[in-house]
């Protein structure tokens, strides 16, 4: 939707948590004032690894079904903190927020959409879950792809998502020749003609992207 569309959209047919304005960076939930059945999200990624594997991994184990948020009682906009902490395989993504999963909560996995999962710990939204994100990658084109799943690319995808998060950035940010060669190197496993082209090139082009901002320009 262009801007018009949106500002229609946050400020008329729906309420939430919204993007608008802040001075921090919020996810956006967005409800439907007629119906209070969530109509919208839009997810940061953040930059740090979770430090915590198990913790990330346990949720793989969490019962999961389908379903929708419903805001019970609306009420103006308000915000909903981004994840935190992120961790990702070849498989999945994950993505924590901090706090409310401790190891004895009761977990619980809802798919608001396909290959989507809000987390719950304890009724407490504790973070979201991507699956496939390798099918994700947007090409170039700007139209969803068509290629099927490509696990060579999945792997690249998960060591890429590795690299370019805290503490790793670190030495990008310092001009370490070091993380340039792991760019170069993960950019070499991609053979831009096979599997799904599409998305290995979008990839691609995204770790050139990197290289050139950060070591050429």
């Amino acid at each position: 939707m262009d801007a018009a569309e949106y500002e229609r959209y946050v400020i008329h047919e729906t309420v939430g948590s919204v993007d608008w304005d802040s001075p921090e960076g919020v996810d956006e939930f967005r409800f439907d004032r007629a119906t209070g059945l969530l109509s919208r999200v839009s997810l940061r990624i953040p930059e740090y690894l979770e430090e915590d594997r198990d913790r990330a991994l346990g949720w793989l184990s969490a019962d999961s079904t389908p379903g929708n948020l419903r805001l019970i009682e609306p009420k103006a906009d308000f915000h909903v903190e981004p994840a935190g902490a992120r961790w990702s395989t070849d498989r999945e993504l994950i993505l924590l927020r901090d706090g409310p999963d401790a190891p004895t909560a009761e977990r619980l996995r809802v798919q608001v959409a396909p290959g989507l999962h809000l987390l719950f710990a304890d009724g407490l939204l504790a973070g979201w879950m991507l699956d496939a994100p390798e099918s994700r990658i947007s090409p170039s084109s700007g139209q969803p792809s068509s290629s099927p799943p490509d696990p060579v690319l999945a792997q690249v995808l998960e060591d890429y998502l590795r690299l370019m998060a805290f503490p790793a950035l670190d030495d990008l940010m310092d001009g370490e020749p070091g993380f340039r060669r792991s760019l170069e190197e993960l950019a070499a496993r991609i053979d831009v003609g096979g599997g799904a082209a599409d998305r290995r090139s979008a990839l691609r082009d995204c770790i050139d992207d990197v290289i050139k901002e950060w070591y050429e320009e």
